[in-house]
């Protein structure tokens, strides 16, 4: 698919404008509260800049339906952390687990059920993140509320 058309077509410019939405109000949330953990925005962000290019070349039905999916998973296992929304169906609280962890598998377990055909790169991209965190109980934690979070939209 053509980029142009990627950028202007409404799936695109809605999955934008939620994920900037979703950044900003991190980012707010961030500055205003120290008592919650590390700005949640960097990783949200970063994962949501992957799952955009791999979904790409998608019609946009399937680009929206795949970001849908695991923003929702996301946003359930950060939830999970940190509760301050009420959750779209994972219901689960582990206030000590990594940030990192949990998004990373909570965008990895869902972007490979949707896109079976970039296994390897997001295999690839999901190793790196866990190999970025110290090993812990904080990280063990993580990686099983994002893979509880994303197993949880997955069954709906």
């Amino acid at each position: 698919m053509n980029v142009v058309k990627l950028i202007f077509s409404r799936a695109f410019m809605l999955n934008a404008v939620i994920a900037l939405a979703y950044l900003a109000s991190s980012f707010t949330y961030a500055q205003t509260n120290d008592s919650v953990k590390p700005s949640l925005a960097p990783e949200v962000f970063d994962w949501n800049t992957f799952a955009t290019e791999l979904v790409a070349d998608q019609l946009p039905p399937i680009q929206t339906h795949v970001l849908a999916v695991a923003h929702i998973a996301v946003h359930d296992a950060l939830n999970a952390i940190d509760s301050r929304y009420e959750p779209y169906e994972y219901v689960g609280s582990a206030p000590n687990a990594s940030v990192t962890a949990a998004v990373a598998a909570a965008a990895h377990d869902t972007l490979i059920r949707f896109l079976p055909a970039a296994a390897t790169q997001v295999d690839a991209r999901y190793a790196a993140k866990l190999a970025s965190i110290p090993d812990s109980a904080a990280k063990n934690a993580g990686i099983v509320v994002g893979q509880s979070a994303a197993a949880a939209i997955q069954t709906r």
